[in-house]
């Protein structure tokens, strides 16, 4: 074999022993006293130094020249619940799910390590683990800080090998009946590997060894799955969804987009997220205005107005103004960090955003561990919830609401109704997944509707279509919404073929001002 192509070989094997071992780029380079850079150096171009190579050998235990047979020996018992198991949750899990008592009965770490690294060498799993982007506190996949330790992602993923093998080890019939509940959700690493998004193909990006290089090729992964979604902020919707759908695999392990407040059928009705054009034309045509935008804002911390973008973004200039350029945060970390100056007046604050009641009992039970306790028990009596229901209803619409409303409200707390200004109690609402009603209010938005069907340039008039733009689509207005069009001018450096390929317009509105007006609103210029 020529140097080459063993520095390589060598390269590959740490990588391949790192993961079996559950250790992270990182934890090699603090036992080899270098840096996690140089670690994936060696991996992606090989190892070319003797010492470094014994090094790593001593560290993993192994012999790193020493090239394993394909081995086709079986798991064991152990080993194969593991594979069950990945079967049963769509090919992958994170390692400490595994530790539950209800999953393998108590197992010790140490012996789960042992029973994955067994597994592993008979290629039936792949153990991917790396640190998480630290730097910003967001985990790349999309779960929250505290299911990791140290923001350390170590999940566990079944191979394709594995998936042919456990079928051929189910011998009894639950352990048939096991396989077919699952044998068409599950997904290979493999297959994960393998899978493209319509932005993958507008990048060209390659295909990946693991994991872990698989999110270094798309480096916006973690900046869309990081987009704010507090509350029931539902600012730029359907671009966000735009960009879940055609810039994010559609992975299990993946934190699904939200909308919070939508049922995900809602979603698919409510939310198209295809380009500015069809979006606005959908929601033209159905009625779905962005009023819920602000009349839904009851969670504390979606409802705090913001200064002006415009206003943010020149704070901002005039902090590296007067350091003279020296200034190393970015727009969106200086955003965050300087929240106290970019929220407006405390008092605007929604009534229904102001919990003073709260805040009292806090005050008075300073400590008092027994009180929360008992608080938080009886707060989810449906008796006591459907009293603070009724408060929280009655500090919306600024006015008592009847029990019979709370109940209705209550009973699809799931679904997205557009509710009336005015709680009138049997009053109509429009339920968006209702077919019948969805015709209906498309009949009244769009009277030739049967007479023009497919020329949607009859639908509306350019009056039309710019009085619904100014009254839905305005810049930020609240402190979650200046975070997330920050957030997105981020994407939108890495991924700038997304905001050009969703904000297209027809020449017509080049020519009537229409595609100025929505750059202006949407902050395309900033």
């Amino acid at each position: 074999m020529k140097q080459n192509n063993i520095s390589s070989f060598l390269g590959e094997q740490c990588r391949k022993y790192r993961k079996i071992l559950g250790i992270t780029q990182e934890e090699l380079a603090e036992k080899m006293n270098t840096t996690p850079q140089t670690i994936s150096n060696y991996e992606r171009m090989g190892i070319k130094d003797v010492d470094v190579e014994k090094e790593i050998s001593t560290i993993l235990g192994v012999n790193l020249r020493e090239e394993t047979e394909d081995n086709e020996g079986t798991p064991g018992e152990l080993g194969k619940e593991i594979l069950f198991y990945l079967m049963e949750h769509n090919g992958n899990c994170l390692i400490v799910e595994l530790l539950k008592d209800d999953v393998l009965y108590g197992i010790t770490k140490e012996r789960l390590d042992h029973e994955i690294e067994k597994i592993a060498k008979l290629d039936l799993c792949c153990r991917d683990n790396f640190k998480t982007d630290s730097s910003s506190g967001e985990c790349i996949i999309g779960y929250t800080e505290g299911v990791f330790k140290g923001n350390k992602f170590d999940r566990l993923f079944i191979t394709a090998k594995g998936i042919v093998t456990i079928k051929n080890l189910a011998t009894n019939t639950y352990q048939v009946e096991r396989i077919n509940k699952c044998i068409n959700d599950v997904k290979s690493y493999e297959m994960l590997l393998a899978s493209r998004t319509h932005g993958d193909k507008v990048k060209k990006v390659p295909v990946a060894k693991d994991m872990e290089e698989f999110l270094e090729l798309r480096p916006w992964y973690r900046l869309i799955n990081g987009l704010t979604r507090s509350g029931v902020c539902n600012y730029k919707a359907d671009y966000i969804k735009y960009l879940y759908t055609n810039w994010m695999n559609k992975f299990e392990f993946a934190d699904p987009w939200l909308c919070p407040g939508f049922s995900t059928e809602e979603i698919d009705v409510l939310i198209s997220g295809k380009n500015f054009y069809y979006d606005l034309m959908y929601r033209m045509a159905f009625g779905f205005t962005n009023k819920y935008r602000l009349e839904n804002h009851i969670v504390r911390d979606a409802g705090r107005k913001s200064v002006s973008y415009e206003t943010a973004c020149y704070f901002y200039d005039e902090e590296i103004a007067e350091r003279n350029g020296d200034y190393k945060r970015s727009r969106l970390e200086w955003f965050k960090a300087n929240e106290w100056v970019l929220v407006a007046d405390e008092e605007e604050y929604f009534e229904s955003l102001q919990d003073d009641y709260f805040d009292e009992m806090m005050r008075e039970c300073e400590n008092d561990e027994l009180v929360f306790f008992t608080n938080d028990a009886l707060s989810s009596n449906s008796i006591i919830g459907k009293l603070d229901q009724k408060k929280r209803l009655s500090s919306i619409y600024r006015e008592n609401v009847s029990d019979e409303f709370v109940d209705e409200v209550m009973e699809n707390m799931s679904l997205f109704y557009v509710l009336p200004k005015e709680p009138k109690v049997g009053a109509e609402k429009i339920n968006i997944v209702d077919e019948k009603l969805l015709v209906e209010e498309l009949r009244k938005n769009v009277p030739n509707i049967e007479e023009y069907p497919d020329n949607v340039l009859k639908w509306f008039t350019k009056d039309q279509i710019e009085s619904f733009i100014r009254e839905n689509y305005k810049k930020p207005e609240y402190y979650n919404e200046l975070i997330i069009q920050e957030q997105l001018n981020e994407i939108e450096k890495l991924i700038p073929e997304a905001k050009e390929e969703y904000y297209r317009f027809p020449k017509s509105w080049e020519e009537n001002g229409l595609a100025d007006l929505v750059r202006e609103v949407c902050c395309l210029n900033m």
